[in-house]
């Protein structure tokens, strides 16, 4: 206590010292000289018999013991094993050992302003007809109001539980304010009915908040408001269009239902969507910078972050079972997101920077058919990580892919990560975004081909144009590949394709017995590689046959005479190398265009 304050009533007084020159801060009783904590036996008495169900009274700044509190609750009973009634009270101020009023009703003005309990609260099943007021209340117990019912407002600003705020079951008729409320332990709010606005503003949570089943009817904005642990809005009902700000550990909305507009700005969290209900657009976003409140001041962040944690990015993890035409993210981290099971995915709107899983990098061992691969970087959904993870590199750590146990992986198989990659492809397509598709292309592919489902022959075709040319996505595969058969064409050419000479015309005919007209037959020898192993590979004849496979490149004759093997060459060259070479244009096309 203050020094400096004293109340603005007339009051006790008890117990003043020079380093609490107020002492006792209870009102006076009417004709007394104390309050009811400090005065006689006798008037304590008489006050007390004053007292009948429904009274209203006035005893603000008054010290209960849990014995007193009860002499006073037992006397606004109609009966001894009914619940107490109050009219308009006012315990403002009030230092509580302990509160038991469960199934009490206020039929007035419940003014619990400043007041302070020390044991439980217990306010359970307590019906609220008036105004309930606990601004400023300190509770250094569980403050327990399952089950409660206030007719008109709760009022809760500046509320400090130092445990568990139990709030399940509630129904709040009128305003909810819980304005920068402290929770040290958790908030359970579970099937709260919110009928009015619930305003949250720079409430700070420093553990998990439980709204599971909350029914949220006309309240505008959630937030902004701080969670160091899970906040938690599984089944819970928005009926009016909403706009919650939130720092949070996990945010988990599964078959959370919004019948109107949603837009979440978010810092840190881990965002679970899972068979959430959306009907009209939902934005959510990653915000960079702190929330403001009023007056200048910055949301306490200082429980959900740490020296170990100081990037505020926020994760989807799962939009399992949700239909996403109406969904927008921007700024989010998809690394860990779960795409498979979603509807319309290809409506699904990315704006900002958002990052998806890649595949590990450069050479890795496993334990497959191809014991050794070498892995470029491609954008994956974190279902092909858990899939290759399980299925391609049992307990194998070194290959770089997040494994999650089998159970989870149920259900979980190339057809189905194929579908999820063609919808984003189609939806990155849609949006002009040709190189942003490629990768999800690249990885539908994939998984064709890997669906055993699939005929043999189908798989065989994707087999081969996965090696020539990454599907047609790896430029320098499908030329290494052109270089490689050019190269090999160019050594067979100079080791039997072209003829050691070139081949002479030959004139040949028969002259008539009667010097009549002679006739010339002009012909061409066969060409024929005569030539010694050691002299086939010169600078001319390396010419040559470069000039030969160049040309075959790209469909033209080079018009050099041939050796059969050779002929037979050129045109093998003809069919094969031009469709690398298309394929490797068709690769660096495919990542440079735009639509």
């Amino acid at each position: 206590m203050s020094d400096t304050w004293s109340p603005r009533w007339p009051y006790c007084g008890t117990g003043a010292t020079q380093a609490d020159p107020v002492g006792c801060p209870g009102i006076l009783l009417e004709n007394q000289s104390s309050c009811l904590a400090h005065a006689s036996d006798e008037a304590r008495s008489d006050y007390l018999q004053s007292l009948r169900p429904g009274a209203s009274f006035d005893l603000r700044g008054t010290p209960f013991t849990e014995e007193l509190f009860q002499q006073v609750a037992n006397r606004l009973r109609v009966a001894p094993q009914t619940t107490p009634e109050f009219g308009r009270v006012d315990f403002s101020l009030c230092d509580f050992q302990a509160v038991q009023l469960q199934g009490a009703a206020f039929h007035g003005m419940a003014d619990f302003t400043g007041a302070t309990f020390n044991g439980v609260a217990n306010f359970m099943r307590v019906t609220f007809e008036r105004i309930a007021d606990f601004r400023a209340a300190i509770f250094n117990e569980a403050g327990m109001f399952d089950m409660a019912v206030f007719e008109s407002a709760a009022l809760f600003e500046g509320a400090n539980f130092m445990r568990q705020a139990a709030f399940s079951s509630v129904k709040i008729k009128e305003e909810a304010d819980f304005k920068e409320v402290q929770v040290s332990g958790e908030g359970e709010f579970y099937e709260v009915n919110f009928s009015a606005d619930a305003d949250f503003q720079g409430a700070v949570f420093s553990d998990s908040v439980w709204m599971e089943r909350a029914t949220f009817q006309a309240a505008p904005q959630l937030g902004p408001l701080s969670v160091a642990g899970q906040f938690d809005l599984s089944h819970a009902v928005f009926e009016v269009p909403v706009t919650i700000e939130m720092s949070a550990q996990e945010l988990r909305c599964r078959r959370t239902r919004w019948n109107s507009t949603v837009t979440m700005r978010l810092r840190y969290a881990q965002v679970d969507l899972s068979d959430a209900v959306i009907d009209h657009p939902m934005a959510l976003m990653g915000h960079l910078a702190p929330f403001d409140l009023p007056l200048g001041q910055s949301l306490d962040e200082s429980k959900v972050t740490d020296a170990a944690n100081p990037n505020p990015s926020v994760y989807v993890t799962s939009i399992r079972g949700v239909d996403a035409a109406h969904l927008v993210l921007t700024d989010v981290d998809l690394s860990r997101c779960l795409f498979v099971g979603a509807f319309h995915l290809d409506q699904i709107r990315l704006e900002g920077h958002c990052d998806f899983a890649y595949t590990p990098r450069g050479l890795h061992f496993g334990r497959t058919l191809v014991p050794v691969r070498w892995w470029t970087k491609r954008r994956v959904i974190a279902e092909e990580h858990h899939w290759r993870a399980l299925f391609f590199f049992p307990s194998n750590s070194r290959a770089g892919w997040s494994p999650v146990s089998p159970s989870e992986c149920v259900g979980l198989g190339p057809r189905g990560l194929a579908a999820a990659y063609r919808q984003l492809r189609k939806g990155y397509e849609d949006g002009k975004d040709e190189p942003g598709a490629a990768d999800f292309y690249y990885g539908e592919m994939e998984m064709r081909r890997k669906d055993r489902m699939s005929p043999l022959g189908e798989r065989g075709l994707l087999s081969l144009y996965w090696l020539l040319s990454g599907y047609g996505l790896r430029a320098s595969r499908a030329f290494g590949w052109l270089l490689l058969f050019m190269s090999i064409t160019v050594l067979l050419m100079l080791g039997i394709g072209l003829p050691g000479s070139t081949p002479k015309q030959v004139a040949s005919g028969n002259i008539p017995p009667n010097l009549g007209r002679v006739t010339l037959t002009i012909d061409k020898q066969d060409a024929t590689l005569t030539l010694p192993r050691r002299d086939r590979f010169t600078r001319k004849r390396l010419d040559q046959a470069l000039q030969v496979v160049l040309n075959s490149v790209i469909f033209r004759a080079s018009g050099q005479d041939l050796t059969p093997s050779g002929t037979y060459l050129e045109m093998l060259s003809r069919l094969t190398e031009p469709v690398l070479l298309g394929l490797g244009v068709l690769a660096v096309r495919g990542r440079i265009k735009r639509g």
